[in-house]
């Protein structure tokens, strides 16, 4: 700007030089000639004038581009100023809010740091860890045992308790019904024999019903006295009663020992049993028989003898026994028959 101004400057200063320092020729100056240096002046000083004007409105055209170039330089210089400023302003930010979060990572490092285990510590947790979990696996596992065999006894003791239930229910019916058996029986063995006064008795047959028979003597008889009669007793009715029971037993059971004895029905013993046996044998009431299908032999009734025969032909005399008239009769047991006698030992009434 400053050389433009000064170009101008001296630019006035040549245009200006000939009318100041014009020296005329020697004589006088012409009027034409006078008018010729004032228009030559004149022109020159229009053209000054204009090269002024030029020059003045250059200028100002250079003026106002310079101040137009200055104010867009100012302007660009205060928006980079400003852009400046607030890049500097952000970066002022970004390094402060860099620097809080580099504190705040230090910090939390350092705070982490200081928190963190070290491997040793972490294996240690680690373990204590594993242990608490294993007590609590283990402390769950003990508490569902626990009610599972709380339960297993609880459903053990109402299956006991059912069938304990049920068993004595079985158990009291059937000692009712065997009660009821039992009772059946007694009555039975009530009814079996009768005695009808005064010379009679009767027997309950199952298939027959009662059978009557004839006592040996009258029971409401009198009571005859002979004096000077002889002590010695008469055992004849003591020995045919024992033939009629042992007789009787043996039509129901069995002539055998293991039927009659102790094993068996239990109304005779061995010694008795084998005195009455052996008489009935030797008067072929009774014989030895070969069991069928088996071996050995077995003592039972011999052809067309059974019960009532023996008891009519002994009653009205038609069997003769050799009974000795000075020994005892054998023990026979008189009892109810029974219907269990082979299980258990029937009342002994000996005669």
């Amino acid at each position: 700007m400053r050389l433009i101004l000064l170009s101008l400057v001296c630019l006035l200063l040549a245009a200006c030089s000939p009318a100041v320092y014009v020296t005329p020729g020697a004589g006088d100056v012409l009027p034409v000639e006078a008018q010729r240096v004032i228009d030559r002046a004149t022109a020159t000083a229009a053209a000054v004038a204009t090269q002024d004007a030029q020059a003045t409105a250059t200028d100002q055209s250079a003026r106002e581009t310079s101040t137009a170039a200055a104010l867009g330089t100012l302007g660009a210089l205060a928006a980079r100023q400003t852009e400046v400023a607030l890049s500097l302003t952000q970066g002022a930010g970004l390094a402060a809010s860099t620097d809080t979060q580099a504190a705040r990572t230090q910090a939390a490092q350092q705070t982490q740091a200081w928190a963190t285990p070290t491997a040793a510590a972490m294996r240690a947790a680690a373990t204590a860890q594993a242990a608490q979990d294993a007590r609590r696996t283990a402390q769950a596992e003990n508490v569902g045992k626990f009610w599972q065999t709380i339960r297993f006894i609880f459903a053990a003791l109402l299956i006991v308790g059912g069938l304990t239930v049920i068993a004595v229910i079985a158990f009291d019916r059937v000692t009712a019904v065997r009660i009821a058996r039992l009772a059946q029986q007694a009555v039975i063995a009530r009814e079996a024999f009768r005695l009808l006064p005064p010379g009679h008795w009767a027997e309950w047959q199952p298939a027959e019903g009662y059978q009557v028979y004839a006592l040996p003597g009258l029971l409401d008889a009198p009571a005859t006295v002979i004096e000077n009669a002889p002590t010695a007793p008469n055992r004849s009715h003591e020995w045919r009663q024992a033939v009629r029971l042992f007789c009787w037993w043996g039509d129901r059971y069995g002539f055998g020992i293991a039927k009659l004895g102790a094993s068996g029905a239990a109304v005779v013993s061995d010694p008795a049993w084998r005195v009455l046996s052996k008489m009935l044998k030797g008067a072929g009431v009774l014989v030895d028989a070969p069991i069928p299908g088996q071996k050995g032999r077995t003592t039972t009734w011999a052809d067309d003898w059974n019960y009532r025969r023996l008891f009519d032909d002994l009653g009205h005399g038609r069997l003769a026994l050799p009974f000795p008239a000075d020994d005892d009769p054998p023990k026979v047991a008189f009892t109810v028959p029974n219907m269990t006698t082979q299980l258990a030992q029937p009342d002994k009434t000996t005669q």
